[in-house]
């Protein structure tokens, strides 16, 4: 009969054998090509498979060993639509004259503002029963100017130029006031790169090691959200699949019968 501690040493030994396996790190892509656009209405989904990209030497079968493993995705806001919010103009003022041998002309400007909002940019990102929500930064840059508007002319009265003879004036000039509106553009809102990560939890890790594939779902989690998403990759730590084989009784009775001769021989030696 098989004492309980030598098969004690026999599963020390392979386990001992499992954790000595070592970890090799993969990354591989989804399998969306090209960008695609998420909104309000409409989701993405797509996967990442491990299985073209493992070694090619050694026993990686599944169930797959996977120790660890963290999805990335990348996003960018596409800086459309803009909402258009409000104008706000300053009255005409006056800025300048030209004065000729005939006529006067008077300039005035103003300027009017107008005002753009970029929405919230918010996705959330679905693995299993994990989910990672995030969005795009603020910002609120300087107001930038977009040329010149001609608003138009009136004239501004008339004033003789010179003696009258009479009471009749025989050079008449005018003054003449001339308007334009300088025009600028203020946007403010949510734009820019964003990055979210999940960290695979037991649950997920199981799914992925069952066959080597992890579905992944996103989501726009507002009404004005325009996102692009650019892309995903998978980094995982994978060790070869170890096959523990019990031994036959035959086999245990050899390796304790041995063991057990090893003693009497050591006990006639001392």
């Amino acid at each position: 009969m098989i004492s309980k501690s030598i098969l004690a040493r026999l599963s020390i030994g392979l386990m001992v054998a499992s954790m000595n396996v070592a970890a090799i790190p993969i990354t591989v892509d989804d399998n969306i090509s090209g960008n695609s656009y998420v909104s309000s209405s409409r989701s993405v989904n797509g996967q990442f498979d491990i299985n073209s990209s493992l070694p090619s030497t050694g026993n990686y079968t599944a169930p797959f060993n996977i120790t660890s493993a963290t999805a990335r995705f990348y996003f960018t806001d596409d800086y459309d639509p803009l909402r258009y919010q409000r104008s706000s103009a300053t009255s005409y003022y006056y800025t300048n004259s030209v004065r000729n041998s005939n006529d006067t002309k008077y300039y005035y400007y103003r300027n009017r503002t107008n005002y753009y909002l970029n929405d919230p940019d918010d996705v959330r990102v679905s693995v299993a029963a994990q989910a990672a929500t995030g969005g795009t930064s603020y910002y609120d840059p300087a107001s930038y100017s977009t040329g010149i508007t001609y608003d138009g002319y009136v004239e501004g009265g008339r004033y003789c130029d010179g003696a009258r003879y009479l009471g009749y004036c025989p050079d008449w000039d005018y003054n003449y006031n001339f308007y334009y509106t300088r025009e600028y553009t203020d946007i403010s809102g949510w734009r820019g790169n964003l990055i979210l990560d999940i960290v695979y939890d037991d649950a997920s890790l199981m799914d992925l090691m069952e066959d080597g594939i992890s579905s992944f779902n996103l989501t726009s989690v507002c009404r004005t959200c325009d996102i692009l998403y650019l892309g995903g990759t998978l980094t995982l730590d994978i060790k070869e699949t170890v096959v523990s084989s019990v031994p036959e009784p035959s086999v245990l009775l050899l390796m304790s019968m041995g063991m057990l001769g090893m003693g009497v021989v050591r006990r006639k030696v001392i």
